[in-house]
This record gives C-alpha cells, structure tokens and sequence, in this order.
C-alpha cells in the first residue's frame, strides 16, 4: 500500500480491530473484557507465548493523525495527517507494541469494575523490519490484595444481561 507516496504494509487479522494510537503503527488487537475484584491490584503474566518471525520486511502503516489548526478568524479547522509516523516508534530498534498482552483499568460500571485485557499478537521493528506474530500464548491474571467482599451486589436484570455479554469471566465476576 502506498500513503501520500510512502510504501507500509496495511497488517490485518480476521476477526481483529486495528489499533488507532495516532502515528504508531496500525496493528491488529483483540480486547477481552473482565469482571475484577473492586480493591484488588491487577496484574497480567505470561506464563508460555510461541513468537513465529516473519521472512518479509514490514514497513506497519501508521494510524492516522488529526491536527487541530487555529485560523486568523478565531476558528477552527481539522486535518488528517495520513502519514505522519511516530518518530519516537519509528526510530527505536525495538518490536512495538513491547507485550503481546497488558492489562488497562477502565473503572466501574455500576458496581462491576472492570479491565481490559489487550491482546497485540503482532508486534513489527520499525527499524529492521522484522515482524513476529505469537498464534497462541497463556496468560494469567492476577488479583492481589481484598478480591472478595463476601457480599454479591443485586444488580437490575438489564445490567446482569450486559455483564454477561460482556464479561469473559462473568459468573466468576458475578460473585
């Protein structure tokens, strides 16, 4: 694929989203949702992960970047940036993203907390243009400190609908 005549490779998985971190390559990412224990610290291992290295050279397309212009007027304009990697990525000699997994908090809907877990299977070296794909990896997640109240929280039917929609752990979270 070419950007405003810049060659990348547009990097995609089935049932994957691309990630969308302005100028940073556009990777495929899966998100699992969990049900977390409300004061207990969160941590993620991983505990066996099988990398496979690509024989190609990939240059990642990087995620498009939206710049706010102030115009004489008082107003505002916006403009894509298509290509506009980020050096800091795209100069460094390191795979990005650096985990194939992490865990983000989101905070609380209702009385659930909840993370995420991202999972980033592909990971490129901007600089050498390796690409390493990890098919398959066993993680853990960890709850440290109070992880049970003893108490289960009477939630309307129409949020318990969506907790175990969305929850990949719903009746360990339920409790």
């Amino acid at each position: 694929m070419t950007i405003n005549g810049n060659a990348c490779n547009e990097i995609t998985a089935p049932g994957f989203a691309s990630s969308a971190e302005p100028g940073r390559p556009r990777l495929p990412y899966k998100v699992v949702l969990l049900g977390v224990p409300p004061d207990a610290d969160v941590s993620l291992d991983i505990a066996a992960a099988e990398a496979r290295m690509s024989h190609e050279s990939y240059t990642a397309c990087p995620t498009a970047q939206t710049v706010v212009k102030q115009l004489d007027d008082g107003s505002s304009t916006r403009d894509t940036l298509a290509w506009a990697p980020d050096a800091a990525v795209y100069t460094t000699n390191a795979f990005y993203p650096n985990q194939i997994a992490r865990v983000v908090d989101l905070g609380f809907m209702r009385s659930q907390r909840i993370v995420r877990v991202e999972l980033t299977p592909f990971q490129v070296n901007p600089v050498t243009g390796e690409m390493r794909y990890t098919p398959q990896a066993q993680l853990h997640i960890h709850f440290r400190g109070q992880t049970a109240s003893g108490q289960t929280v009477a939630e309307p039917a129409d949020f318990e609908a969506i907790y175990q929609t969305m929850l990949a752990n719903y009746d360990t979270a339920r409790n």
